[in-house]
């Protein structure tokens, strides 16, 4: 489930408390929790609904303008269920604290090092993990499918391979030239990822 940016926010300011989808089966279940722009939100409940019993007032708290709003933005069959999903914001999104922090102990950076050799190992052609980091790190903000133009190779090839490294999301961007295991060994890889330097 992917909740709208606006959604998310209204979630987190307070002034939304409720999500309305039309599935043929619960698509998820209640004490899970997402990832959004707006930080962690938990499914508290999943209900099914009737249709026509949803009012202006619970699309308001939906984050829409009126009921018929809600029912126009349905998908799927018609007359298919609907389940109303209650909606909590737990927090910020632990991983944007991680991400900000580059520093990396010795054996950590053996461990992301190991990781990263394991993904290349997988792939049947060749090496990649560093590469891509490193587009990253040289063009912050570019869409995937931009960077994958940079790599000459199809965006939804692409895009399939950060997908699968998200284990290497802690990297820090100036740290990818020190994630080898010999550099990784001694405390001149922890420095150059303590002090950004090493990539490009």
């Amino acid at each position: 489930m992917i909740l709208p940016v606006a959604v998310a926010r209204g979630v987190a300011a307070g002034t939304v408390d409720r999500a309305y989808r039309r599935w043929s089966r619960p698509r998820i279940r209640a004490g899970s929790t997402l990832r959004t722009a707006a930080g962690v939100v938990e499914i508290v409940a999943v209900d099914e609904v009737a249709a026509d019993s949803i009012a202006d007032e619970d699309a308001r708290a939906a984050g829409l303008a009126s009921a018929d709003a809600v029912r126009s933005a349905f998908r799927g069959r018609d007359g298919g269920p609907v389940f109303r999903i209650r909606l909590r914001a737990v927090g910020p999104d632990p991983r944007e604290a991680l991400r900000a922090d580059d520093r990396l102990e010795p054996d950590e950076i053996v461990e992301i090092g190991r990781r990263l050799d394991r993904l290349d190992r997988a792939s049947r052609r060749g090496p990649w993990t560093r590469e891509v980091l490193r587009l990253v790190a040289e063009h912050p903000g570019e869409r995937a499918a931009d960077l994958a133009a940079r790599r000459r190779r199809p965006g939804r090839r692409y895009l399939s391979r950060p997908r699968a490294g998200v284990i290497i999301v802690r990297v820090p961007m100036g740290a990818v030239d020190g994630i080898d295991r010999d550099r990784a060994r001694d405390h001149r890889g922890s420095s150059a990822a303590r002090r950004g330097h090493g990539a490009g």
